[in-house]
């Protein structure tokens, strides 16, 4: 338990570390442009805000008036707003919120990967390698990565495999859950997942 919590922590001071000055201020910077950028903040903020009230009327965004359940036009995001909703509920800053999430993505992505390889290999520096480069690899740091939060949301892949690979030896339900509570939260934080 003790390792599993320091791996978290390395992997996010790690995310704090490289992505400055952004993480110097998170409440008023955003990582990139300021066209998806935004449009991925306000989305995230809007999720996290009808997450308070059950989703009730999530699908009516205001945009594209008079056509109804306009959120469905764009990728909803439901897989990263469910993470950091209480940031937003706590601070009402949805640049706050979004810079949370994103410093999350890598995070997630790290110890996701760390999780596989270390399972299949049963190495930790080879895990840990492995982890920090899925966290921090050039595509996922390459400009246009960096203003789609949906396209940095890859943490649930490794966990994925994990779920999969662990269901096949010995069938546990906990391996199942898993396998499948990271499946919905993929698919659920970038449409890209669905065809991998």
């Amino acid at each position: 338990m003790a390792g599993g919590l320091a791996r978290r922590r390395l992997f996010a001071i790690a995310s704090f570390v490289l992505t400055l000055p952004l993480a110097l201020h998170p409440t008023r910077t955003l990582p990139s442009d300021l066209m998806d950028t935004l449009l991925t903040t306000w989305i995230i903020s809007w999720d996290a805000d009808h997450l308070r009230h059950g989703l009730h009327g999530v699908w009516n965004a205001p945009f594209y008036f008079p056509y109804p359940r306009t959120l469905a036009f764009f990728e909803n995001l439901f897989g990263v707003a469910f993470l950091v909703a209480p940031v937003y509920w706590i601070t009402g800053n949805p640049v706050l919120t979004y810079n949370v999430a994103f410093l999350l993505s890598f995070t997630l992505a790290g110890r996701g990967m760390y999780l596989l390889v270390r399972q299949l290999t049963g190495s930790r520096g080879a895990a840990a390698v492995a982890g920090a480069y899925y966290a921090f690899c050039p595509f996922r740091t390459a400009q246009a990565q960096l203003s789609h939060n949906q396209m940095l949301a890859l943490g649930w892949l490794p966990d994925r495999v994990v779920g999969a690979a662990s269901i096949l030896p010995v069938f546990r339900r906990a391996w199942l859950a898993l396998f499948a509570a990271a499946c919905c939260l993929q698919v659920l934080s970038t449409p890209t997942s669905r065809i991998s």
